[in-house]
């Protein structure tokens, strides 16, 4: 699994105009726990394609960095997310910040402590869907580390079709291949307990957060819960455009059913963006 993420479209990217606009947007954007940068490229080419240059950052221990993922923390992934965006607000007058699940808390704790001039939060981490969740800070300590894909069955047309959406190209008929994810893929439970404490976080700075912010949510979604989504808008402290679809967590993917209504959801927020007004 690690030669898979090594592949170049697993690496950070940024899509950016050749003028020098001072006053184009620039849209720095964040992936999903156990995600890549790539889940967010259609989204990226969107913004771009509207006059916004973009660029997708990795968490640190995800994607193209997945050989550490069992080496880093919570504190990490915050500390490179907040010196990311400290640097790119210096390059660029009109700035928005997009975040995905936890990517989506990352960047509400990151527009607390330098607001952007709009937000955009998918299927945005306040809680974990899950109830059994409030028991991870006793769980990390008796189970330290999960296998979740140990008794996947790879027959079921169901899994294959999560592979398909989430990586692509994946020969999940392969022997091997399916060995690696049942037993090579460990999932320690601190950073299960380090996503929920930044969503419970994120959740206490919302009221904080009053730039213009736009949510995209699935319906169901039972990673981060549709009612914790509209929980958020309602706690946020300033506009809130919230857009409820049916889907489920994959939201952002164009390989998911749930596109067709995402996509023109992202394309009106960054014309308008592109366009020069915000909120």
């Amino acid at each position: 699994m690690l030669i898979w993420y090594a592949q170049e479209r697993y690496h950070p990217f940024s899509l950016k105009h050749e003028d020098e606009n001072p006053d184009r947007p620039g849209v720095l954007m964040i992936h999903g726990f156990t995600g890549t940068p790539d889940e967010l490229r259609p989204t990226a080419e969107i913004a771009f394609n509207a006059g916004s240059d973009v660029e997708v950052i990795g968490i640190p221990g995800m994607g193209a960095d997945i050989g550490r993922f069992l080496e880093v923390r919570g504190d990490d992934w915050l500390a490179s997310v907040m010196e990311r965006w400290d640097d790119f607000t210096t390059r660029y007058r009109r700035r928005v910040l997009l975040g995905y699940s936890l990517g989506a808390a990352l960047a509400i704790h990151a527009a607390a402590a330098r607001p952007p001039d709009e937000l955009a939060l998918f299927a945005p981490l306040v809680r974990l869907a899950d109830p059994k969740a409030v028991a991870l800070p006793v769980a990390k300590l008796v189970l330290r580390e999960l296998t979740p894909f140990k008794g996947m069955d790879f027959s079921q047309p169901a899994t294959k079709r999560f592979f398909e959406n989430t990586m692509p190209g994946l020969d999940v008929d392969d022997s091997e291949t399916q060995r690696a994810i049942r037993e090579d893929y460990v999932l320690p439970t601190r950073l299960l307990n380090d996503c929920r404490l930044i969503g419970r976080e994120a959740g206490r700075l919302a009221r904080h957060i009053t730039v213009p912010a736009t949510i995209i949510q699935g319906r169901p979604d039972d990673v981060v819960g549709h009612h914790n989504a509209r929980w958020l808008a309602d706690h946020l402290g300033g506009r809130v455009s919230y857009h409820e679809v049916a889907g489920n967590h994959l939201i952002p993917f164009d390989s998911v059913r749930s596109w067709s209504e995402v996509r023109p959801l992202v394309e009106r927020l960054f014309a308008r963006i592109g366009g020069g007004t915000t909120g």
